[in-house]
Parts: structure tokens; C-alpha cells; sequence
């Protein structure tokens, strides 16, 4: 199973988004952005600015792809919250990361970050206005 997990998250995408359970698409979605965080952070250190914007542009899709796929399920996330909750709260979590690598960046390799940063603070209000929004 592990294993599994492993190829999983060394894909890309594309493979992400033929993933038929929605809400398991969103959890490997997630899963992959903190990967690709990583995969970010080594870049910052190697000084590969390159792999830099690579790594968080696909951060960046990742974290809209959770939110597509949440928003797809069709159920109500204040009446079935736990899919959403791990969301936001993993969302929460690359947020911390994203503000760490800012941060540790050099100055020309911060206003990306940043970027990056703020799109994921909107997904992150998005899932937690759907948790904490009485419809």
C-alpha cells in the first residue's frame, strides 16, 4: 500500500485527476502539493529558480485541483465535514510551509513564493467557508 502511495505521489497530475473518487482525488491532490513543496524547497537550496517556479506552479494547481474536486462531490461540507476538514486543515499546513520558504529564500526568489502563497490562503478560505457557511 505504501508503495503505491509512493508511485502515486511521483506522478504527475494528469494521473491525479483520473482519479474517479472525488474525494480521494482531493486527498492525493493535497498529498502532491506538499510534495511538490518539498520538491521546492531542495530547488531554493540548490538555487535552481527554475525548478523553483516549476515545482510551485504545481503546487499551486494541486491545491485548486483539491478545491475542484471537493466543490464536484456535490455534498454539503457543514453536513459531511470530513473530507473538507482534512482539506483545510492540510491546506493550513502547506500554508506554514509556504510562509517557512519565504522566509528562507533569497529576495528574488520570494515574490513567487508569495504568489503561490496567496493562492493557496484562497483555497484555503474557500474550503473554510464551505465547512463553517450555514446553506
Amino acid at each position: 500500500m505504501m508503495f503505491l502511495l509512493t508511485l502515486l505521489l511521483a506522478a504527475d497530475l494528469a494521473s491525479i485527476k483520473a482519479e474517479a473518487n472525488l474525494e480521494h482525488r482531493a486527498d492525493l491532490a493535497i498529498r502532491f502539493a506538499h510534495e511538490s513543496l518539498s520538491q521546492a524547497r531542495d530547488a531554493v537550496s540548490a538555487g535552481d529558480t527554475q525548478k523553483l517556479k516549476e515545482r510551485l506552479d504545481d503546487v499551486e494547481a494541486a491545491a485548486l485541483l483539491c478545491q475542484e474536486s471537493l466543490d464536484a462531490t456535490g455534498k454539503s461540507a457543514r453536513k459531511s465535514p470530513k473530507h473538507f476538514k482534512a482539506a483545510e486543515l492540510r491546506l493550513r499546513e502547506l500554508m506554514r510551509r509556504l510562509k517557512s520558504l519565504s522566509e528562507s529564500a533569497g529576495l528574488e526568489e520570494r515574490d513567487p513564493i508569495d504568489a503561490t502563497q496567496k493562492k493557496v490562503g484562497e483555497v484555503h478560505e474557500h474550503v473554510l467557508a464551505e465547512i463553517m457557511t450555514k446553506k
